[in-house]
């Protein structure tokens, strides 16, 4: 089937670069929509519908403006409502636009649903959103009655170039014809990279889901729309299939073989083709009756490629997740180890989905060969897995053998890439848990050394049963810990780009156990917020930065300190109180004091969050966003939450002079940080080419060791009093 051109009937109106460069400011103010709107609505278009999220409040006038707008025009709208999963399990998060918009207009569901492999072929008609099934926005948009499935496969031989689009500031400066607009179907959304909301398309790369929501509105005009086939039809197309291939292998039974294949060919044929061109299909018919004879020769082809596509990777070739599986059913003893390609997303953005599969096949050699050329399966996109030998493999030198050939790069053709990855052991072996597989707890130990920002970890073996007591034991005495003065905070610098000042410093709780000697905080912490001393620890830890400060201000520095807070901890209210008494203990000012929550922490606890930080800010507190880029935070979610402060995370920073794709995502996420009105701070500042590109980018403040290592409290005196002297001297 070869490629088609666009109805002409739908026009995208793109928030692109060259809009929100024009503009100077993102999010932009509602008023905004509101004008746009009535540019379009003066041209008499059919239809008008914003794959925007407007289910935060803006300021009063700005909604309102929206508001009458909408009642005004003589157009169709619609505006978009989206769901997603929450981090707590079973719960989803309705984002719906505000009861003073949705009330003048029509709602879709925007949600799009890519396939495990992470591609989109699929669009819901419908799909039920806080409770209420809701028409997909594509549905509205097209105006359809697609009543034979819940979904449609989206028609890719479109060419998305061919769908008319304009830019989002031509419209508001009326830089375009009424004929541009008039009787069309409008679809408003974001194209700009930086905004994200991309989807990778078969054959087609990385789009962006306004285009993607376009090409399926395209598809519902069609006269019918293609739909998955359903397993039935798949079952007798088997059926038929097998039993000529069998007729195949019964040496006189060639002439019935043919026969058979035939009219499997015919009914799968003529079943695709009824559901993609419709009326087409009488003139399709008799071309596919001898098709089908053509079909019947290549039986045995199609069946080993088929068989080909079950086990391997269709991109890399490297086998699959299937045939892993086939493997570990042997009786021998194995032990399988997982690595995770970290920031996947962000190296398919910047060289293309085909790109970087290609690195991830050579990542792939790389591993096979640090393990005697065992072969490497691909579980995932970015998942890869082999078996090694457990009598011959150390999981810690084998997977420091991996990271140093890391450190040269990953090449693919004319593409070169720092590479990140993370590995999770299964050494289990027969005396494993029954009821579950190694691929279960490798993925288990993976995701727990994510978690704790570790690059490896096991699972199984006595090893790992060593381990597990060891962390009981660990859990059981933390809160003896605490009293017996074991724990004590050290505290890191950041300084102002700008002008070379420390003017705050982050605290970091050490602990030295008399017998384990030095316990790091990736081992203590997770398990305090398992067992539910999570509380005792951050109290601790706050109690202790208002001493400190109570400390610098009486020795005439206003140097502020800043203390991470887990989402337990701004879930409770008590915390508040507990907050608000150590102000009014130590005396010192509400705003020397800076709380630190990470990205993910706010969208598991979004409500409780949201409450609790409006309490903490009320009492004069600085609210600082820590390791932002690691979660999938909305950025209108970024705005509602009173904070002063954006912090991004030290895994981009760190690689943002080597790395396109990391210096993109820094330079974004300070463009928003500023748009916002917070300032910005940036982790893992390790060299001083780090700190000249921050400064290029006009970021506000550098953490990390090229800046400082964390300090004692006393030496901390003596760096502050020195850093203040320079600063004073270059000054002068």
């Amino acid at each position: 089937m070869g490629e088609r051109q666009a109805s002409g009937e739908i026009l995208i109106v793109e928030i692109d670069p060259k809009s929100i460069d024009a503009l100077k400011q993102w999010p932009w103010p509602r008023r905004l929509h509101a004008q746009a709107l009535n540019a379009l609505s003066e041209r008499d278009p059919r239809l008008i519908a914003f794959d925007v999220d407007f289910s935060s409040r803006q300021s009063p006038e700005d909604d309102a403006a929206l508001s009458r707008a909408l009642q005004s025009t003589k157009a169709t709208t619609v505006l978009a409502a989206f769901e997603q999963a929450s981090a707590v399990e079973g719960r989803s998060i309705a984002a719906l636009p505000l009861p003073a918009l949705r009330s003048r207009a029509f709602i879709g569901n925007a949600n799009v649903r890519p396939d495990p492999d992470g591609a989109v072929r699929t669009y819901p008609v419908a799909a039920e959103i806080a409770g209420q099934l809701r028409p997909s926005l594509a549905t509205l948009t097209a105006e359809a009655n697609v009543q034979r499935a819940s979904e449609i496969l989206i028609d890719y031989s479109i060419d998305p170039a061919s769908i008319p689009r304009l830019s989002f500031i031509d419209l508001l400066r009326g830089d375009v014809a009424v004929s541009a607009i008039q009787g069309k179907r409008i679809l408003i959304g974001a194209t700009a990279i930086e905004l994200g909301d991309r989807y990778h398309i078969p054959g087609r790369g990385l789009l962006p889901g306004v285009v993607v929501q376009a090409l399926a509105a395209e598809t519902m005009l069609l006269p019918a729309p293609p739909i998955p086939l359903p397993r039935t039809a798949s079952a007798l197309v088997a059926l038929l299939i097998g039993i000529a291939l069998a007729a195949m292998f019964g040496r006189q039974r060639h002439f019935l073989a043919a026969a058979f294949m035939t009219a499997a060919a015919t009914i799968l044929s003529t079943y695709w083709v009824d559901q993609t061109f419709g009326a087409v299909l009488n003139l399709a018919i008799p071309t596919l009756i001898w098709g089908g004879l053509f079909v019947s020769g290549l039986a045995l082809e199609v069946r080993l490629l088929l068989k080909k596509r079950e086990l391997l990777n269709p991109v890399t070739d490297l086998p699959n997740r299937r045939l892993l599986e086939r493997e570990l059913m042997k009786e021998e003893h194995r032990a399988l180890a997982l690595v995770r390609v970290q920031g996947y997303d962000r190296i398919a953005s910047a060289f293309g989905v085909d790109a970087a599969q290609m690195l991830i096949l050579s990542l792939a050699r790389l591993i096979s060969v640090r393990s005697q050329d065992a072969p490497v399966y691909q579980l995932s996109n970015n998942l890869l897995a082999v078996l090694l030998d457990p009598a011959r493999t150390d999981p810690e030198i084998w997977f420091a053998g991996v990271e140093m050939n890391l450190r040269q790069g990953v090449s693919a053709d004319d593409i070169r890439a720092d590479i990140r990855v993370v590995a999770g052991f299964d050494l289990a072996g027969p005396e494993a848990d029954p009821n579950s597989s190694p691929i279960d707890r490798a993925l288990l130990a993976l995701s727990q050394a994510e978690e704790g920002k570790r690059r490896l970890g096991l699972s199984g073996g006595q090893q790992d049963r060593d381990g597990e007591q060891w962390r009981v034991g660990l859990a059981a005495t933390l809160r003896k810990a605490i009293e017996a003065g074991h724990l004590r905070l050290t505290f890191q610098p950041k300084m102002c780009i700008g002008t070379g000042e420390v003017t705050h410093v982050e605290a970091l709780v050490r602990w030295l156990d008399p017998e384990r000697g030095p316990i790091f905080p990736d081992q203590f912490i997770p398990l305090a917020e398992a067992n539910g001393s999570i509380s005792d620890l951050t109290r601790f830890v706050v109690a202790e930065a208002a001493d400190m400060i109570a400390r610098l201000r009486a020795n005439g520095l206003t140097t502020g300190v800043a203390v991470n807070i887990s989402t337990n901890d701004l879930a409770d209210p008590a915390f508040v109180e507990f907050v608000a008494e150590t102000l009014r203990r130590t005396g010192i000012p509400p705003d020397a004091l800076t709380l630190e929550i990470t990205e993910t922490g706010l969208i598991e606890g979004r409500t409780e969050a949201l409450v609790s930080a409006r309490r903490l800010k009320a009492l004069g507190l600085r609210l600082s966003i820590d390791d932002y880029g690691t979660g999938q935070s909305t950025m209108a979610y970024v705005e509602q939450f009173p904070a002063d402060e954006l912090k991004i995370d030290m895994s981009f920073v760190m690689r943002m002079t080597d790395d396109r794709a990391n210096a993109i995502l820094v330079k974004s996420a300070i463009d928003l940080g500023h748009a916002l009105g917070l300032s910005v701070v940036a982790e893992g500042v390790e060299t001083a080419g780090i700190l000249t590109a921050l400064r290029e980018q006009r970021c506000d403040y550098a953490q990390g060791y090229h800046i400082s290592r964390p300090l004692e409290a006393d030496d901390l005196f003596t760096y502050l009093s020195a850093s203040r002297e320079g600063v004073l001297r270059s000054a002068a």
